[in-house]
């Protein structure tokens, strides 16, 4: 159920909530693999380059559970917990939730650098909620939806039926990735 099929049900607040859930257990989880792989990244590169091995990680997760039969809903949901269970564990044990570290930065800037700060932190939340929005635009809900949908609703690899020709797996990483979403029946939290 994606798309259209789940404005009946559609509650901004859980995608909301849900959204930054995967967003933190992506960082975190990616951020605990570059750990383990011995790579030492400073701000700004080490958030970033956490979210991108979390989608990765989670990509293979999704391929390795679909390739073995086992990306039922039950499956998808299990990741989706484990990612965030893992993700919020790092981020706590690396301290990224001090509340006193975020103050001490804030204060230690200059007036400008407040301004573009707090520039960007209304940006931010404007995009956030309008992310809130259910998707309702073709590619949205249809063409870069497919993978991920067809994934959660028949559990394998062979979703790749029709149109082959269009599809490059490799830029479909980070669809395959949202999978458990689509099983969560909360596709707009993408």
């Amino acid at each position: 159920m994606h798309g259209w099929l789940e404005l009946a049900g559609y509650h901004p607040v859980l995608t909301l909530l849900v959204g930054v859930a995967t967003w933190l257990g992506l960082w975190g989880t990616g951020s605990a693999l570059l750990h383990w792989l011995g790579f030492q990244l400073r701000r700004p590169w080490a958030p970033l380059a956490g979210v991108f091995a979390g989608v990765l990680a989670l990509s293979l997760a999704v391929q390795i559970a679909a390739a073995l039969a086992r990306a039922n809903h039950t499956g998808l949901v299990s990741l989706w917990v484990a990612l965030v269970a893992i993700g919020l564990a790092r981020l706590q044990a690396i301290g990224t939730f001090r509340l006193t570290r975020l103050i001490s930065w804030f204060r230690d800037m200059s007036l400008v650098e407040r301004l573009v700060v707090c520039a960007w932190l209304l940006l931010a939340v404007a995009l956030i909620i309008s992310a809130m929005a259910p998707a309702s635009r073709h590619d949205e809900i249809s063409y870069h939806a497919l993978v991920s949908a067809q994934t959660a609703d028949e559990g394998t690899l062979f979703h790749l039926r029709l149109p082959w020709e269009a599809t490059v797996l490799p830029q479909m990483l980070w669809h395959v990735a949202m999978a458990p979403l689509y099983a969560l029946g909360l596709s707009a939290a993408v």
